[in-house]
């Protein structure tokens, strides 16, 4: 039912059970939860839906999820307009395909598109990756020298207790090394989606 949709929209913003919110007269009171977000400041729309999902007697809620989806609808086109409405806005103060200043000391670059942002962020330098790399070379080291050790001693079954110290080696490997093999990657976002990948 709706009231269940509702729930589960609010677990989902908040982290949240309905039953861990406080109530008044059997409605749950939501809206201090979502106070400092981005529901409270860019998304209004949250709390009117679950106002309609979330009331407390079945005739002041949507009365179906039809309902629930053109108020979705309406709200969806009315932050469109909102968006196209501050793009303009950025517009005359940033004109499109001009980079932004990155941040002092950063090697990340920024572009506006139209109504798109473009970041590139660079690969993380050898240095960066320097510490977390040269622990896990010596852990997988140790791990290795030690299973040769048990293996050579001939205890097969002893050297089974070493595969996870194999897996946390392999992991830390791939936290270390991954990122300068990976390249740089790019994050795009425009009015209605955003997309996050790697370049090329």
């Amino acid at each position: 039912d709706l009231y269940s949709v509702g729930s589960t929209l609010l677990f989902a913003a908040t982290g949240l059970e309905p039953g861990a919110l406080p109530q008044q007269r059997l409605q749950v009171q939501f809206r201090p939860a979502l106070l400092g977000t981005v529901w409270e400041r860019e998304e209004t729309w949250l709390a009117q839906l679950l106002d309609g999902l979330l009331a407390p007697a079945p005739e002041d809620r949507f009365s179906s999820a039809a309902e629930a989806l053109t108020f979705l609808r309406r709200s969806r086109e009315s932050r469109s307009a909102r968006v196209t409405q501050q793009a303009d806005r950025h517009a005359s103060i940033v004109k499109s395909g001009e980079s932004l200043k990155a941040p002092r000391g950063s090697a990340i670059k920024v572009e506006l598109k139209g109504l798109e942002l473009r970041v590139l962020l660079p690969p993380p330098s050898w240095a960066a990756s320097l510490p977390t790399g040269t622990f896990a070379v010596a852990w997988t080291s140790f791990t290795a020298f030690w299973t040769a050790g048990v293996l050579s001693a001939g205890a097969p079954i002893m050297a089974l207790f070493s595969l996870p110290f194999w897996g946390v080696g392999g992991s830390l490997l791939k936290e270390g090394f991954a990122p300068l093999l990976k390249g740089a990657t790019e994050l795009r976002i425009g009015p209605e989606s955003w997309t996050y990948g790697r370049i090329g």
